[in-house]
């Protein structure tokens, strides 16, 4: 029987990879279809024995699984190679590839990078909520009735902000738990399957969010009372004393019931189910890794026999097929597979119900801003609000005076409706603002994951553990919904520390006089304070709480490991208060990687709290004209032109060279220009080809389009890489347009500096330029060689702060990132 297979995929197994010891002969397929099970298996024994180094892959067993190499579709060819007949391998890799098991281990490829990127994104969220709810907690006395919301629009939005880049963060950090269970699920399908995907969605940890809008809701709902909310405690509602309205009264909220068990529980849902008995689950023991390789394999079978005509017998499914893809990962990568489709599944439904529960918010609660104006009379900037209203005829109400004095003391003039309204609103306010944030970024990310199943194979997110730029989508938002509300922290902050520094001279500790944010102002004081000497501030510093009341903000159990103090939580970074902090930056050191003041380096002061010993910055990626270190500290750094350094993604690299008319452009390749990492060939020579496309060159790989577009646009644009795939990197740029691509590709070994490449290229431009402005007298061209200058872009902060390339005149170096851009 002859049969006519279309992959490039099966034609490759014919080739056998070489033994360990001699092979017995191998059978016809006839034979193998005709075999018992015990023939069978003594058969795929002996030629496991003469082709594997170690254990045989059908000895696999839940507690041995992990002593067998896995993770790659080529293992299981090469078992299938090793016990098949040529024309049986063939047919039954071709089933393998068709019903979809090499796409579940490329999946697995995307998927772990997407979890390296929302890592990324939740450690950029991480410092930028910090100073939000810092700057909350120092203001928090802008709400109150004592002194008559005088500057209630400043705590307003701080507040929003603050709510909505924590919601956004929150989402990127369930999407970073959540998609690391799926590539962490077990390798053995009988194995448990991880809680947290057991329970989703209610094990997101944003669902909490949306179980307290549905219980405000549910009480709106119930009593028509804005402050019912407000005075339920959280125990009631955890503890199930709190009761589900009636389902008549439920109205528009009945399109959002409660979907799973565990919310159930917690919000008090009554459930119509009934609760399965013990005896009914004993019986389902199947867990769903175990049913999608179940299904798999029977696709496998079917699709061998109808299309190939090898009816393969059942033990040879059951038995050899089965342990060879669960010992080899191809149990894992559908498994992966199966809980990814489930998540994205999730996530779309989260998406929506977040923006179905935010307008309902929107639409039955009154927003701050409204109980500020009409019921307390504040004058208040609609603005900063979330949904500020107006007047009739569009106008505002400016008759409203901006000191409130009913409420000056409380018991002499006290409105008990106005301020259990205000304290309802801003309770509703605040899973407004959550909501707003978490909503859009779950979107995002339901967007991603769903692409990831659509393009398994296709590389669409890449992202490394050492840091460098993460590569991913121009449809993936999740950094910047979180990056933009730098805005806020931008206007606010120096405004803090200049409070601060009234209230406690020298607290500040020099950050008014030199703070610089990414927006360049400067914070507006009334002047600089003076230097405080070494004597002063040893008596100052730590304060003394006690004598000095308007530190209470300040007060906690964290202490400084610099000066002794003790604060709260949101003043203590990486064992440092704020103040030392600021000495540390002063004195031009990275406050992150410095051992402890007072401390002898690797005293047992130098480890952090866990016992690892604490990182450290280049003392090269410090930037004393912003304080500054470009290594850790992205959020507050965009660029310094003194340093020569900038930060920015592909589109900020395109108006650089546009804006300056630049020379030479020179960029990194991995993870930078294109979506490959780790030195790989740009070039996917992939075998899944059918006979069709023998003829059709290979695809490649993904690249960054504004970065590409400067790459064709520019003439003197060149890649300067450490990846040896010199002659695969050429035909990459010039398939993408490139003009003479193989003479802008520089090769650099490990340990030699990128400066060689870059300063023999810019000697020749300029050489060039010369010749040009010499033979055309051209005084534009002299202009240009006169004020000549080029572009470094790269990913790792390490090949733009070596001492060669920073001396190179002329040279501004851009750190490439996309997550914080």
């Amino acid at each position: 029987m002859r049969v006519r297979f279309t992959s490039r995929v099966a034609r490759r197994v014919l080739v056998r990879r070489p033994r360990a010891s001699m092979a017995p002969a191998m059978p016809d397929a006839a034979w193998v279809l005709a075999s018992d099970a015990e023939a069978w298996e003594t058969h795929a024994r002996a030629c496991f024995a003469a082709s594997v180094d170690g254990e045989c892959p059908l000895d696999v067993t839940r507690k041995n699984i992990l002593n067998f190499a896995q993770g790659s579709f080529s293992l299981v060819e090469a078992d299938l190679r090793a016990t098949l007949p040529a024309d049986l391998a063939v047919a039954v890799t071709e089933a393998l590839v068709t019903e979809g098991l090499a796409e579940a281990f490329d999946l697995r490829k995307n998927l772990v990078s997407l979890k390296k990127v929302l890592l990324h994104c939740w450690h950029a969220a991480d410092p930028l909520e910090h100073e939000l709810r810092r700057m909350a907690t120092f203001w928090r006395d802008d709400m109150n009735f004592e002194n008559g919301f005088v500057r209630v629009e400043r705590y307003r939005e701080v507040c929003v902000a603050h709510m909505r880049c924590k919601g956004a963060s929150h989402a990127a950090y369930d999407g970073r738990v959540l998609t690391k269970q799926i590539c962490c699920v077990p390798r053995h399908p009988d194995a448990p399957r991880p809680a947290r995907l057991k329970e989703m969605p209610a094990s997101l940890t944003t669902r909490s969010w949306l179980r307290q809008a549905r219980d405000a809701l549910r009480e709106i709902s119930r009593s028509g009372d804005d402050d019912v909310f407000f005075r339920a405690s959280s125990d009631d509602v955890s503890s199930g004393r709190l009761k589900s309205f009636p389902r008549e009264e439920a109205s528009s909220f009945e399109k959002m019931r409660v979907t799973s068990r565990d919310e159930a529980k917690t919000t008090g849902v009554v459930s119509t189910e009934e609760e399965p008995r013990e005896e009914e689950l004993e019986e389902e023991k199947k867990t769903p890794a175990r049913e999608a390789l179940d299904a798999f394999l029977a696709s496998v079978a079917r699709r061998t026999n109808d299309v190939y005509g090898f009816p393969l017998p059942a033990h040879f499914v059951a038995s050899f097929l089965e342990r060879v893809l669960i010992a080899r990962g191809g149990a894992k990568a559908l498994a992966i597979l199966d809980e990814t489709r489930s998540y994205a599944a999730h996530l779309e439904e989260t998406a929506l119900e977040f923006d179905n529960v935010s307008a309902l918010l929107e639409k039955q609660t009154r927003s701050v801003e409204s109980v500020l104006r009409d019921d307390i009379g504040a004058r208040v900037d609609d603005e900063t609000s979330v949904g500020g209203e107006e007047e009739e005829g569009g106008k505002k109400d400016t008759t409203r005076t901006s000191r409130v004095t009913r409420f000056r003391t409380r018991g002499v003039d006290y409105d008990e409706t106005a301020v259990l309204s205000l304290r309802s609103a801003n309770v509703h306010d605040r899973l407004r603002g959550l909501l707003c944030g978490c909503a859009p970024a779950t979107r995002d990310l339901a967007w991603a994951v769903g692409t990831i199943l659509k393009h398994p194979s296709r590389r669409l997110f890449a992202a490394g553990d050492h840091g460098g730029a993460d590569f991913f989508p121009a449809e993936f938002k999740i950094g910047t919904l979180i990056a933009q509300h730098r805005a806020t922290v931008a206007k606010w902050r120096p405004v803090m520390f200049a409070e601060l520094e009234a209230m406690v001279p020298g607290a500040s500790a020099g950050v008014l006089e030199n703070f610089c944010e990414n927006s360049g102002t400067l914070p507006v004081t009334k002047g600089p304070p003076e230097k405080a000497t070494d004597e002063h501030q040893n008596k100052t510093w730590p304060p003394d709480t006690a004598i000095t009341p308007a530190l209470a903000y300040l007060r906690g159990k964290q202490a400084c490991g610099a000066c002794g103090g003790v604060f709260g939580g949101l003043w203590v970074q990486s064992g440092t208060c704020f103040r030392c902090d600021a000495v540390a930056r002063n004195a031009g050191v990275c406050p992150k990687s410095v051992p402890r003041f007072g401390s002898g380096s690797g005293s047992r002061d130098d480890k952090e709290g866990n016992g690892k010993k604490r990182s450290t910055c280049p003392v090269s990626a410090w930037c004393p004209h912003r304080r500054r270190c470009m290594a850790c500290e992205a959020l507050f750094f965009s660029e310094c032109a003194s340093c020569g350094v900038t930060r920015g993604d592909g589109e900020d690299v395109a108006a650089l060279v546009e804006s300056f008319d630049m020379l030479c452009v020179f960029l990194d390749f991995d993870r930078t220009l294109c979506a490959t990492k780790q030195g790989a060939s740009p070039v996917r020579r992939t075998t899944e080809r059918k006979e069709a496309e023998a003829s059709l060159p290979f695809p490649y790989a993904e690249f960054d389009a504004a970065l590409m577009s400067v790459a064709t646009s520019h003439r003197e644009t060149h890649v300067v890489t450490r990846n040896r795939h010199v002659d695969d990197i050429a035909a990459f740029l010039a398939h993408h347009g490139v003009r003479d691509a193989k003479r802008k590709v520089h090769n650099v070994a490990r340990g030699e500096s990128k400066a060689g490449a870059i300063i023999d290229v810019m000697r020749a431009a300029k050489c060039a330029l010369a010749e040009k402005a010499k033979a055309d007298s051209s005084r534009e061209a002299e202009e240009h060689l006169r004020f000549a200058s080029a572009v470094f872009v790269d990913d790792s902060i390490a090949e733009l702060v070596d001492e060669e390339v920073a001396a190179i005149p002329g040279l501004t170096r851009v750190l490439f990132s996309r997550v914080v851009a």
